[in-house]
């Protein structure tokens, strides 16, 4: 009947709790600082909107400046100049340092597993006998 429903929710399952893992063990064992707003990615979007992508300047405990661009954009520079934002870093490769706030470090997981359960209820409701 409808089993090309369960087909799609087994890998947004896994992708789901792949991401909710990975995010959970780096948050865990991340070196954490603060940051602070120190510009923004422009970009343009398919259908030529302009796009803005917080740049975020921090220290790591050795004093080595780097600098990440945060994962979500905005069609409005959200966030101002000089505003503090933690980021959560590995020591060993601190350029792959991620802003942590719900957008920029939880959604991606938070999707995939709606996603996931969205397709199941579909499924689970499909195969239900009718009465």
């Amino acid at each position: 009947m409808h089993h090309y429903l369960a087909i799609i929710s087994i890998p947004l399952w896994g992708m789901g709790f792949y991401l909710l893992g990975a995010r959970i063990w780096f948050f865990l064992t991340a070196s954490r600082t603060k940051g602070t707003i120190s510009g923004f990615k422009e970009s343009t979007g398919t259908r030529g909107r302009t796009y803005y992508n917080p740049i975020v300047a921090f220290q790591t405990a050795d004093g080595t400046e780097y600098s990440v661009v945060a994962a979500s954009a905005s069609t409005k520079r959200d966030g101002r100049m000089s505003s503090a934002v933690t980021v959560l870093y590995d020591a060993r490769c601190p350029e792959n340092g991620m802003v942590h706030s719900l957008v920029h470090y939880w959604m991606a997981p938070v999707a995939f597993l709606i996603l996931a359960g969205l397709t199941t209820f579909a499924y689970v409701d499909s195969i239900k006998p009718t009465k």
